[in-house]
This record gives C-alpha cells, structure tokens and sequence, in this order.
C-alpha cells in the first residue's frame, strides 16, 4: 500500500506562483535531500483544476511521467540549480511555466488529498504526469513546517556536486599546491647546500602530513564515519582523525616513504582511531543501529577506495616499466584500456556491494543499516573510480614524457579520449550487450550489461571530478616557475620539464572540457534503450538505486506489456494500437512475484507501466 509517506518519499510537487513561501519549501525539501517539482502558476489561476477521479480514490496509484527536455526549466526552478534533464539524468528540481495553453488538473488520492497532477496542451496530449505529496499555493506557515524529510533514504537524490563550490575548491587545492611545492622545492635546496647529508628530511612528511589534513582526510573521514555509524563526522572526528594522521605520517619520516604511500598511512590511521571513537559517541543517537552491517560496509568502502588507489598506482607503475623497456606500443594499448576497465569494473563493484550491505538490510529490519548512504559513502565510491583512473592517466603519460620527452603520448592520449566518449554515451556498453547476447542470449547480457543508476552516477560525476588532477600539475610547473624563473626548454629547470610535457596538460585539459560539453549537451548521440532495458527491471523497485528506470503503479493493468509515454491516447488512456512488445517482455504469470506488492488488495493488477525511455527506443 502506498501511504502518505511514500508519497512524500518518491516528490514533494509544489503548485504555487514562485513566491517567498515557495522558495523556503523548495529549499527545505533540496536540503533533505529529496526530490522535487515545482509547478509555477498564478493566483487563482484558471488553468489549474482539482478532480476526484474514481482511480485515484479507489485504488493507490503511482504515476511518473516527467518533464521532457524539450519543455525547458522555469525561472524559478533555475534559482535551484535546476537543469533541463539529459537523456538519462537530472539535476535539480524540476520546474514547469505553465504557458497558455497548458492545463494542470490535480487530482486526490485514496486518503481526500491531492496526490497526481497531470500536464495537458491543448489538444488534450498528456506533457507530464506526477505523483507525489502535492502542496497548492502554499502559506509560510506551511513551507517553514510542513514535513519533508524522507523517510526512505534510498529515494534520495544521488549525492552530486555543485559547481560554485567545486570552483572553490579547484581554487583553494591550486593555491595550496603552489604553496607546497614551493616550499619544497625551497627546502630541498636548501638541504642539499648543508653539510648533513646523511640526516632525515623531516620536511618531507610534514608537507606530506599538512597536504593529507587539508585535502583527503577530509573526505575520507566524512565517507568512513558515515558508513560506519550512520551519521556525518563531527569537528572532533576530523579533529581526532587528522592528528591520528598526522602523528602516523610523522613517525614513518625514518622510512622515507614516496607521498603516495604516506596518504595511504595517514587514511588507515584515521580510520583505525577516529572511527571507534565516532561510533561511540553517537550511540544515543541510532539506538537500533548494529555494528556487523556497518562494520561490512565500511569494509567495502574502503576497498573500493584505498583498494582502488593503490590498484591505479600499479597500473601507472607497469606503464612507465613498458616505457623504461621500449615497449611504446604495448603502453600505449595498456594504458587507457587498462584503467577503463579497472574504472569500469569498480562501478560494477560499487553496485554489488552496495546492494548486498546497504540495501538488503535496508529492507530487512532484523539488520538495520542507518544513515543516507547515497549522499557521501556511494558517491565518494564511485567518484574515486573515475578521479583515480584519470589521475593515473595524467600522472603515468606525464611521468613517461618528462622522461623521455617524446610526442609517443599522442596515441595514447586520443585513444582514451575516445573511449570516454563511446563509454560516457553508452556505445561501449551497447557493443558489450550485442557482443554477449550473441555468446549467451538477451535476458543474460541485460543482466550483466545493462545500464543501471549507479553506471549513470559515475558518468554525472565525471563532470565534477574530472577537474582536480590538473591543478596538482598547474601548481607543480608554476611553482618551478617561480622558484627557477623563465630558463631555456633545454635547462632541467624548465617549469614543465620540456614542451612535450607543457602539451600533454594543454591537450588533456581541453579534452576534458570538450568531452564534458559534448556528452552534457549530448552533442552526439546516445546510446537508445529498448525492450530489453525494461524487461529487466519489470520486476524492480524504486527505491533501488540500481534500477535506471521508475516504475508506475495502476489499477487493472493486467499484461505484462511496459508501454511509453507516446502510447497514450488524448484521454491519457492506453492506445488500442500501440506498438507491442509482448513477446520480448515477461507475462504476468511468468513474474516471480507483483512490482514491488504495493496493490490494492481489491484488485489483482501487476503494476507494469513504466517511464518513457527517450525519444529513441530500440531493441537492445
């Protein structure tokens, strides 16, 4: 049965004229973490309409028909960081002008109060169709007190970024990184002009401490301590966790480890002592919570992270040994396949362990697992799959060109280059699923191919984590820069070693924005969905955030036929001559059991309708 929280779990859809009262509920629900749709209409606006449909107030339906790109963003909803969806994402609220010619009826649901909204033209032609706790012309009183937290974690949003603050941060690394290699290079001057060759640069770990402190301790303290207690890391955990680092770093100086493996000292040590005490002091807090799901949890986080730090490492290492060995060619193959499918098979990992510790016990409740893991762990998860495979990237093909100078980057650089493309439009995974349905069938190659919402994240947070890699390059030659000054190509004291290398950053960095311009305004075209897309996850459930796709819920809907958006009739009923897909789709005996079993008891329909694809629709 779908309650009143489902509900407001699944959207929170706002009716208002775009006032102050819209804005302090909008902002609310986004801070929840919730979505959202914001209808902007004007005061007793003739368009909008209220109706008791028997449907609606017979049975618990669910509908989930949203904006299409082609209808743009209102003004309202671009204060909210909305954006016009893709073909496969949304970021932002939805928000819809209604024009002249629209008609928004607002219908009540089983309980009396208004539940689905539904966008026609004037011909009647169904734009979009909602549900969610729906909220017309709301008052202050409302928006500062109505409720909208979600009950359900896992029917958040996906954590994302935002770009005013990944400005920031680019901003902030930049400077820092000038500052600390500036100092480096000031201070190894300065040790080679002593006599005391033989004594221990501290200087070294000190600078490798504070750069832990100020950069990756602190997202790893947030992701760990949210994994493993359920809630956000306080100012003592990061205040615990960056001396527990820094006193590690500190004591391995004998050691004279490489910064690469003092980040991995520093990041075990926090996790060692801030975690326990973080968890301590925050049992008052989730009573319920049990240490084995979150312990297993946290485990997995780390592998997925440290695990892939150091997995990436060894691949830049074996690259620059095929160099050293005059094995160019070889490199070149190995090294952009080599991490797309290391960074491939992460995304694969993120999902698998998520969906064995996180959301089963989410539905089991002898085995509960608190706290939003979408909004930091799961993100950061699929973040360092892409960040770590395309620092690798630049770091091995910047190291091999410093040696060598050479221009054999070039080759390898545009192969990468094109497979981001193929993998980040979904041509790779297209050739994947056609190539093994051929080998093992449809419903197998769909099973392990098929696109899911945590292969669509990782493709999002590209955009966003793409960008950092480059600024530890920039601050490296401008450092030099300033420390040496302007010198001759052929001085070792060039800022960027020599010219081959000053390229590899200006061709990598202009790659990255076009490819991020091209897939953001799907410059090119995207890889269509089919049948098969469907018929995977005919037998889904919202609340996984595998499942790419949102499932409705309608009463006496009796085939096991998913239908599109185009199929409707100008009534918004079913079309008698729609295009069929019957026989690649299961039949309602042959599912295992009904689409999430949320019925009405007094009807025996499976609910089998589910969102349009996109204008493009295949079989894949």
């Amino acid at each position: 049965e779908i309650d009143e929280i489902n509900y407001r779990d699944h959207c929170l859809i706002i009716v208002g004229n775009g006032g102050k009262a819209d804005e302090v509920l909008a902002k609310r629900r986004l801070e929840a973490g919730g979505r959202l749709a914001h209808f902007l209409t004007q005061t007793d606006d003739p368009r909008v309409t209220f109706s008791a449909s028997a449907d609606c107030l017979d049975y618990d339906i669910f509908t989930w028909q949203p904006p299409k790109r082609g209808m743009g963003i209102s003004s309202f909803a671009r204060k909210l960081q909305g954006k016009p969806r893709t073909f496969w994402t949304k970021t932002g609220p939805d928000g819809i002008e209604l024009s002249e010619n629209h008609h928004l009826t607002i219908r009540y649901g089983i309980s009396g109060k208004p539940r689905h909204v539904t966008l026609t033209d004037e011909t009647g032609t169904i734009l979009v169709e909602m549900s969610g706790h729906v909220v017309v012309d709301a008052d202050v009183l409302i928006a500062e007190t109505l409720q909208v937290e979600v009950h359900n974690t896992e029917l958040n949003a996906f954590g994302t970024f935002s770009w005013r603050f990944v400005r920031l941060a680019l901003l902030f690394q930049l400077l820092w990184q000038i500052a600390k290699f500036s100092l480096s290079i000031n201070f190894e001057l300065r040790a080679a002009q002593t006599e005391d060759s033989g004594g221990v640069p501290w200087f070294r770990n000190l600078l490798a401490a504070l750069n832990w402190g100020l950069t990756g301790n602190i997202i790893c303290c947030e992701m760990t301590s949210l994994a493993f207690a359920g809630t956000r890391a306080t100012i003592n955990t990061h205040a615990v966790g960056s001396l527990a680092a820094t006193v590690a770093i500190m004591a391995v100086s004998p050691l004279q480890l490489s910064e690469f493996v003092l980040c991995v000292v520093g990041c075990m040590a926090m996790i060692v002592v801030s975690l326990p005490v973080h968890y301590y002091n925050t049992i008052g807090v989730n009573p319920n919570r049990r240490l084995l799901p979150h312990l297993l949890w946290t485990i997995a986080q780390i592998t997925g992270t440290v695990g892939c730090f150091l997995l990436f490492g060894l691949i830049a290492q074996v690259y620059a040994t095929l160099l050293a060995n005059g094995q160019s060619l070889a490199a070149t193959f190995f090294l952009p396949f080599g991490t797309a499918s290391c960074e491939t098979g992460m995304v694969i990992f993120t999902r698998l362990v998520y969906n064995r510790f996180v959301h089963s016990n989410k539905i089991d409740p002898e085995g509960p697992l608190v706290g939003d893991q979408l909004y930091i762990p799961a993100a950061c998860l699929i973040m360092s799959a892409h960040a770590f495979a395309e620092g690798c990237r630049l770091t091995a093909t910047l190291s091999g060109v410093i040696q060598s100078g050479g221009w054999n980057w070039i080759p390898t650089s545009v192969l990468s280059l094109a497979l981001n493309f193929s993998a980040r439009l979904g041509w790779s995974r297209f050739m994947l699923i056609q190539l093994s349905k051929k080998l093992c069938g449809g419903p197998k190659a769909m099973a392990i191919f098929a696109p899911t919402g945590w292969s669509k994240f990782h493709d999002e947070l590209k955009i966003y984590a793409g960008y950092f890699r480059f600024t530890a390059i920039i601050s490296l030659f401008v450092a030099r820069l300033v420390s040496y000054g302007a010198v001759q190509a052929e001085d070792p004291k060039f800022p960027s070693f020599n010219f081959s290398a000053l390229w590899v950053l200006i061709f990598l960095l202009v790659g990255e924005v076009i490819e991020d311009e091209v897939v953001t305004r799907e410059l090119l075209p995207v890889n269509p969905a089919g049948p098969g897309l469907l018929k995977v996850n005919a037998n889904g459930d919202n609340a996984d955030p595998a499942q790419l796709i949102s499932l409705e819920h309608l009463p006496n809907v009796q085939q096991g036929d998913p239908w599109r958006m185009f199929e409707l009739e100008k009534s918004g009923k079913l079309s008698t001559k729609r295009t069929s897909t019957l026989e690649s789709l299961p039949s309602v005996a042959d599912l295992p059991t009904p689409v999430q079993s949320i019925t009405s008891a007094a009807t025996t329909c499976v609910p089998q309708k589910v969102v349009s694809l996109g204008s493009s629709e295949t079989d894949a």
